[in-house]
């Protein structure tokens, strides 16, 4: 019976491990950027503060409508900048440090507010907070593909940013149980300080790919600029 050869990704398509790991890191940004506020704003909004769980469900839709036009418009200026430090890595880096910054900030409401002046402020914290993550997500996103030409180096690299990904969900639904630790005065400021810790964690994963990962070099002259408008049709 023949003996099937295996396939062998070509050398020049290979990423090194310490790329594909610090692709990795980024899964964790991903996950917990992207689920943790949904873990923490009924709590905190709704029986922390009173605020009415129809407004608290509004300030969590509308942010993610807001990505239909975010994520096509980060992508293309993405996909046409063309600098020193690549077309990847310098949005995956400052949208890193902002969405740590951001998703502390959610939570520094302080105390007597009205229901409308904390809606208000979430509503608008989390335009910014969701803006930030998808200027590091969408170019992440796209860097994960881009590290090598091969097929299967390709879903390699996706798997370790997948399995990243999994460690921040095991450690999502422990955020609203660290805010009730006895050591916090009330959950409010429980959830000042546990925003603050998460958004270390945020900056720090999400800044690891920019440091570590590689952009694949491309003749840009050549490249076709790409067209927001019918980036967004599609």
């Amino acid at each position: 019976m023949a003996r099937i050869k295996q396939y062998q990704t070509p050398p020049e398509d290979r990423v090194p491990a310490k790329q594909k790991i610090g692709f990795g890191f980024g899964g964790i940004t991903q996950v917990l950027g992207s689920h943790s506020i949904s873990n923490l704003a009924h709590f905190v909004l709704n029986i922390g503060l009173g605020v009415n769980p129809v407004l608290v469900g509004l300030a969590q839709t509308i942010p993610r409508l807001w990505d239909a036009v975010s994520d096509p418009l980060v992508g293309h200026l993405s996909d046409n900048t063309h600098g020193r430090w690549g077309k990847r890595r310098p949005y995956i880096f400052v949208g890193a440090i902002l969405t740590g910054v951001l998703f502390a900030l959610l939570w520094a409401m302080p105390e007597g507010w009205s229901e409308t002046g904390y809606f208000a402020y979430f509503l608008g914290m989390s335009m910014l907070y969701y803006t930030a993550l998808t200027i590091f997500m969408v170019p992440w996103g796209a860097l994960g593909l881009e590290m090598s030409r091969d097929y299967s180096e390709k879903t390699r690299i996706q798997a370790v940013g997948n399995l990243f990904g999994n460690v921040g969900a095991f450690a999502m639904p422990w955020l609203f149980a660290l805010t009730q630790l006895d050591v916090f005065e009330d959950g409010l400021q429980g959830a000042r300080v546990v925003g603050i810790a998460m958004g270390v964690v945020l900056c720090i994963t999400g800044m690891v790919p920019a440091l570590v990962c590689r952009e694949k070099e491309s003749s840009a002259a050549s490249e076709k600029p790409v067209r927001l408008l019918e980036g967004l049709r599609i």
